[in-house]
């Protein structure tokens, strides 16, 4: 059987294709397969570590598993970085699911310290994924480890005390929720004369649809500070 499956990845590799080797790879728990398909794939090694990645995160039930692919990614990752292929966001990614806070804030402190172009948003824009999409203790862990590297920064380095600082107040989510209000707050068109024609045709006897017009209103202007019905 291991015959066959191995004829097959031969066949994949001579065809040029790499997706359907990657999922036998994923299938069969070939990691060596994985990372040949990858190395063979050429100009498509992007959209085939895209490929794996998602099924990696989104398919694979085996922790362990998993784990060894998020590993082999975030390697291969890191070494087309070296190369000047960047790609700081899958990096970060395979970073949360292999918690390793520590290389996130070591990331971010790389990215802020690059002189030239844009780096430093590139690290604001891992921040505010950070803080959206993982979970709280893998924010406050790197939260901790940014704050530590503000504290050791010499009097030479402002420029990056000033953006580390930044990242700090994003991954507290002060600014996510100041943005957030204020967009929900600007693009508020709830009709309130619908609220108080309900309101008047129900009258104040049932108790019932009264609570049901509060929520009503509750829910078509939550987050956005209107609170003139109430």
């Amino acid at each position: 059987m291991e015959l066959v499956i191995d004829k097959m990845f031969q066949t994949c590799f001579k065809d040029k294709k790499f997706k359907q080797a990657i999922g036998i790879a994923l299938e069969s728990r070939r990691l060596d397969k994985v990372k040949e398909a990858m190395e063979k794939s050429g100009d498509a090694i992007e959209e085939i570590l895209g490929y794996t990645f998602s099924i990696a995160k989104d398919i694979l039930k085996s922790k362990n598993f998993r784990t060894e692919v998020m590993r082999l990614l975030m390697i291969i990752y890191q070494n087309r970085n070296d190369q000047g292929n960047f790609d700081y966001y899958k990096i970060a990614q395979c970073q949360y699911y292999l918690n390793i806070p520590e290389g996130t804030a070591s990331l971010l402190e790389k990215l802020v310290k690059i002189p030239d172009g844009d780096s430093y948003l590139d690290a604001y824009q891992i921040a505010f994924d950070i803080c959206d999409k993982e979970s709280q203790s893998y924010q406050s862990k790197v939260l901790e480890l940014i704050t530590g590297k503000i504290e050791n920064c010499g009097e030479d380095q402002n420029l990056v005390k000033e953006r580390l600082t930044q990242i700090t107040v994003i991954l507290k989510g002060e600014l996510r929720d100041k943005l957030y209000l204020q967009f929900l707050k600007k693009n508020n068109h709830t009709d309130m004369q619908l609220i108080v024609g309900i309101k008047k045709a129900i009258g104040p006897k049932s108790s019932i649809l009264h609570g049901a017009t509060v929520w009503s209103n509750a829910m078509m202007n939550a987050y956005t500070t209107n609170d003139t019905f109430l």
